[in-house]
């Protein structure tokens, strides 16, 4: 069993990362920055309270065993008003991770989660793979995609690294794909665009993009890897499926022209309110299509076990056992 430090530990996807790892009985050092929600998500492993902030010391790094093997960095930011906390908290903050964990560590692997957003959005029926040029449209896809060339640019000599890129990652906890069904059970569903039902979304369930994570950091193959299940859903299918799962019989869909997108982010940017519509967003939701082909992670031995419907029944579940909906 390995001893692996895990960042973003209270995230939506490092809680069930750290989770999987420490019932797979691997040694796990959870890095927190809050006690309170670690508690709230139950967080597994060895807690570590720390910051990975770019201006910081990362004294807590003093503090993991001499012989630890493996780092999944998780932590990261997906919503910001300000562009330049993107490059804050996902490029210098990852910047920092490293030259620290240099200092004390000649040998280690490094897996990255990134994001499809890093490589920008696809078209209809023509998933992105990893040979696509890279044309990333938001400031958060940017600074994913920097940190990425980081490492292919500055890999420390014998550290082994890979980069995983997911789509729409839907799952228990997740705090983002939870808007979405709220609005399906208001009974109005705001869309992107005067065509937005039929926007195509490849999207892949918590559990598998762990198990994902865990596959790329057990057999270190070097690289960039897109991951998602095989099918991919529009958005009316999306809905369809949160509307059955929430036993919701009508819902009104109210699609929203692109320009009026931006006149709403932009005015919601001046309210002293956490927002998820930000300017940065919209470019983000103006696509028509993001989705990505899981063939290369395939051919390492990746099969997706949890389809639309199965993952949308286990989300409502934990969203109404937590009072969330």
């Amino acid at each position: 069993m390995a001893k692996i430090l895990v960042t973003g530990a209270t995230g939506f996807v490092g809680s069930h990362l750290s989770e999987k790892l420490v019932e797979q009985g691997h040694e796990i050092f959870s890095l927190i920055r809050s006690e309170k929600k670690a508690c709230e998500f139950q967080i597994k492993g060895q807690l570590v309270k720390g910051s990975l902030s770019p201006q910081g010391q990362l004294e807590w790094i003093d503090d993991l065993p001499e012989d630890l093997e493996i780092v999944i960095h998780t932590a990261g930011i997906v919503h910001a008003e300000d562009s330049t906390v993107f490059d804050q908290v996902n490029y210098l903050s990852t910047v920092n991770l490293v030259e620290k964990l240099q200092k004390k560590y000649s040998k280690l692997h490094f897996t990255f989660i990134s994001s499809l957003a890093a490589g920008g959005p696809s078209h209809f029926s023509a998933p992105r793979t990893e040979e696509m040029p890279d044309m990333p449209v938001s400031d958060y896809g940017r600074s994913k995609k920097k940190a990425e060339t980081y490492f292919s640019q500055t890999l420390p000599e014998n550290w082994t690294y890979n980069c995983v890129r997911p789509p729409m990652v839907i799952g228990p906890r997740d705090p983002a794909v939870l808007d979405i069904f709220k609005m399906v059970k208001s009974g109005f569903v705001v869309g992107p665009g005067l065509n937005f039902r039929i926007k195509e979304y490849s999207f892949i369930c918590v559990h598998d993009l762990v198990d994902g994570i865990i596959l790329l950091a057990d057999k270190k193959p070097s690289g960039l890897f897109y991951i998602g299940h095989d099918q991919v859903v529009s958005f009316e299918s999306l809905i369809n499926t949160i509307k059955i799962s929430l036993n919701k019989k009508f819902v009104i869909n109210l699609p929203i022209p692109e320009r009026l997108l931006k006149v709403a982010a932009f005015i919601t940017a001046l309210l002293p309110i956490p927002n998820r519509l930000t300017k940065d967003k919209v470019n983000e939701l103006i696509q028509e299509a993001w989705s990505c082909s899981n063939q290369q992670l395939k051919d390492q031995g990746f099969v997706p076990k949890w389809d639309i419907q199965r993952t949308i029944e286990e989300t409502t579940k934990d969203y109404k056992e937590r009072n969330w909906l």
